[in-house]
């Protein structure tokens, strides 16, 4: 790879091992003053651009991609032009001045970097004497090789302005110096927590407020791609159209996005996921002085903005994209650079108000702690219990500028939002009853023979006869079904009688704490409002339904028998319906044990197939024509299981 002068032209020339790629700048050099060069190489493209003028683009031969270099870098020329690549096109070293260089944005210094100096000396970029105004000119490794020390009232690169410029340190730790052509000279952007003119002036923030030039910067949202939901709360100071949030895919407004802004009075939600963005407005309009509520939502293409709890718009993206890919920084209440914001936002202005709490897939953002970037961010100023911010019935107690929620014993986290495990804090199963957490809530998995809420009431139950409300079941042990020969028939039969239109009455597969996923099962579930009989025997599944729905709350009769891959399923008398399991694998392999009315983990357990147990009862279970089932002496566990309320058939022997 190369950079030297041709002609009075810059040329860039790299090979990567199938002939030389040669780009030439558009212009030729003007002589006597420094020039600014930037090259870049991907691959086998590349590009070269002189003084910021568009940059000249070339390709080199063949399939070749990678660029290996093994020698040192030369700056200026090298020991023997014979001994380099022809294809280079250099022949002499330079005359002139180097003053910069970096490469991939790391700095090199000329001097203490180098190996080898040859024949270097300084270059007198000063004798020109450059800096007017009584400045003093001191070499240095700037684009033009030297630094103007101006004398007061002076400023710029030549010190030819008049007033004061920007200047290390003029806007304190993090703050950030904007020269000003007014005779104010220049003006601070101040990091959060500090302000002033200078940003000399520490302050406290606690909800962050925005004055249209503002903006705070984080982290890109995570797992966004595919589903989105954000909660914000904000009050706004003025109904001027500004910006609430925006996260995009890259710079100069391009790529995909998200985004919510107050345009014309009401709140939008935008997405863009390459094929055009979806906008979606609030039912009602904002007000001054109030806090407001949105709730953001997309799936795919799919989006809904609710605003203070009322009824969600929906809205769609137009075309065939759907997933949202976000790589930029999100970014609240307005943008460092508006530039970066694609006009299809809809708004180019920050916001004039307030922001207490961004909530991105339930996760909150530290708007105070987490921040990347920020400009001229001051503290909201209101009594912060006012917009009550604890949740689930706790007290907010106003601490200064800073507030406590208390919270009910059931909840803990600063606002009270995460709810405590119930089963620990009160450990209310009585009876040898399991608790299981369900949110703030908790259900108890009572044993046989115990109900209610907390297992505290006895039940009798039957010795053929059980009741099952869909987190009911009863467990049989594997050796029950008396499995033989692949090619001996497999009976179950039994009564049923349910008014639901989906839950499992019979199943076996993998033992507990394993996924069903894929693995051999045989069950009798209602699906739809149909019984279906299944297998699994590892190379296809069968599904043998009825043919007519079965969940009338009646009772029904019914028979299953299979051999090897085919199966019957037999309903009140009726006629057999025949059915086959795929490839050619005769045995399901189920080593767990049977279940009736449904099972532990139930959708961890059947891999997914099934969500329910059944509601409704089982009445006379025979396994391999063999008398009926005593649930209540041959079970090994069971839970949440009822008397059935439904007088049932009397009970059949078999012939």
């Amino acid at each position: 790879m190369s950079l030297g002068l041709s002609e009075g032209y810059v040329e860039f020339r790299f090979d990567v091992g199938s002939g030389a790629a040669v780009i030439r700048s558009k212009n030729a050099l003007e002589l006597g003053r420094f020039h600014t060069v930037v090259l870049k190489r991907n691959s086998r493209f590349g590009s070269l651009s002189v003084d910021g003028l568009p940059a000249a683009n070339g390709t080199s031969q063949g399939n070749f991609r990678g660029l290996d270099l093994i020698e040192p870098l030369h700056v200026g020329g090298v020991p023997d032009y014979a001994a380099i690549a022809t294809a280079s096109g250099l022949k002499s070293g330079f005359i002139g001045c180097l003053s910069r260089l970096e490469i991939s944005g790391a700095s090199v210094n000329l001097a203490s970097d180098a190996i080898n100096i040859v024949g270097v000396s300084d270059c007198p970029t000063c004798a020109d004497k450059p800096c007017k105004n009584g400045g003093t000119c001191v070499e240095a490794t700037t684009e033009y090789g030297f630094r103007c020390e101006c004398p007061e009232g002076y400023s710029g690169r030549t010190c030819e302005g008049v007033g004061e410029r920007c200047y290390p340190g003029a806007c304190g730790p993090g703050g950030k110096c904007n020269n000003d052509p007014g005779p104010t000279g220049f003006t601070c952007s101040c990091p959060i927590g500090r302000t002033g003119v200078r940003c000399g002036t520490g302050i406290v923030i606690v909800e962050p407020a925005f004055s249209g030039t503002s903006f705070i910067a984080y982290q890109t949202m995570q797992n966004v791609q595919r589903q989105t939901r954000i909660t914000m709360e904000f009050k706004l100071d003025s109904l001027t159209d500004g910006l609430l949030l925006f996260n995009g895919q890259r710079l100069a407004g391009s790529g995909d996005f998200i985004s919510l802004a107050v345009k014309d009075g009401a709140v939008e939600f935008r997405f863009d996921s390459g094929s055009g963005p979806a906008i979606i407005r609030s039912s009602k309009n904002v007000s001054l002085d109030t806090w407001h509520t949105i709730k953001a939502e997309r799936d795919l293409k799919d989006g809904s903005l609710s605003l203070d709890g009322l009824e969600a718009t929906k809205g769609q993206s137009p075309g065939s994209t759907q997933g949202v890919n976000l790589r930029m920084p999100l970014h609240l209440g307005g943008m460092e650079n508006f530039d970066d914001l694609p006009d299809r936002v809809g708004v180019n202005k920050g916001l004039f108000g307030c922001i207490a709490s961004v909530e991105v897939n339930s996760i909150s953002l530290d708007l105070v702690n987490a921040v990347l970037d920020s400009a001229n961010i001051q503290d909201c100023g209101e009594r912060t219990c006012d917009r009550a911010p604890c949740q689930n019935g706790a007290t907010c107690i106003q601490m200064g500028d800073n507030y406590v929620c208390r919270c009910s014993p059931q909840f803990e986290g600063r606002h009270c939002e995460t709810a405590l495990n119930p089963c620990q804090v009160l450990t209310p199963c009585l009876n040898g009853g399991k608790c299981e957490q369900q949110g703030s809530d908790y259900r108890c998995m009572c044993p046989l023979g115990f109900k209610g809420k907390d297992c505290e009431e006895k039940v009798e139950l039957a010795d053929y006869t059980a009741a099952f409300d869909r987190d009911g079941y009863i467990e049989l042990p594997n050796k029950i079904m008396g499995r033989g020969y692949w090619a001996e028939p497999e009976y179950i039969e039994f009564h049923f009688r349910t008014t639901m239109g989906n839950g499992v009455i019979f199943w076996q597969g993998v033992e507990e704490g394993s996924t069903g996923r894929n693995m051999d099962f045989i069950s009798i579930a209602v699906s739809d409002g149909y019984l279906v009989f299944s297998y699994e025997l590892g190379s296809g599944q069968a599904n043998i339904q009825s043919e007519q729905r079965i969940n009338d709350g009646e009772w029904h009769h019914v028979k299953t028998v299979r051999t090897g891959q085919n199966g019957e399923l037999t309903v009140d008398e009726g006629r057999p319906i025949p059915g086959k399991s795929g490839g050619s694998l005769q045995s399901v392999n189920a080593k767990g044990s049977v279940y009736i009315g449904g099972m532990p983990d139930i959708v961890k357990h059947t891999g997914d197939k099934y969500q329910t147990g059944m509601v409704g009862c089982v009445y006379n279970l025979r396994l391999q024509n063999r008398p009926p089932i005593n649930l209540l002496l041959d079970n090994i566990g069971g839970s949440n299981v009822l008397p059935c309320p439904a007088q049932p058939p009397p009970l059949q022997e078999l012939p």
